[in-house]
């Protein structure tokens, strides 16, 4: 069992971002929605189709923390794995504090 996660580890590491990927996509905005505190580009409450509007390029990435505004030139030495990672730090409610606290310091 041990081996096999290793495994994913290391297959999800070796897998690139691809922006043409539906998954790998969903993965970057919903790191987007979770790291700006569900901040929507466009306010609006009642829309619904935010997510659309959420580019996998653009200036709100370096916002974010990126070093450019393609997330994917960050992304690349790390792969999905990393995505994984930094989507589980600004998701998950025990990790919450620590990215509260990094984004402190970038702003």
């Amino acid at each position: 069992l041990l081996q096999d996660g290793a495994r994913l580890i290391v297959e999800l590491h070796n897998t690139a971002f691809s922006a043409s990927c539906p998954a790998h996509v969903s993965l970057l905005k919903a790191l987007w929605y979770h790291g700006t505190d569900g901040f929507r580009l466009h306010e609006e409450s009642e829309d619904v189709d935010w997510m659309k509007r959420v580019q996998v390029t653009g200036r709100q990435w370096e916002w974010l923390g990126f070093q450019s505004k393609d997330p994917s030139t960050d992304l690349r030495a790390m792969g999905i794995y990393g995505l994984l990672q930094l989507l589980w730090l600004v998701s998950h409610p025990d990790a919450r504090p620590v990215w509260l606290y990094v984004r402190q310091c970038w702003l």
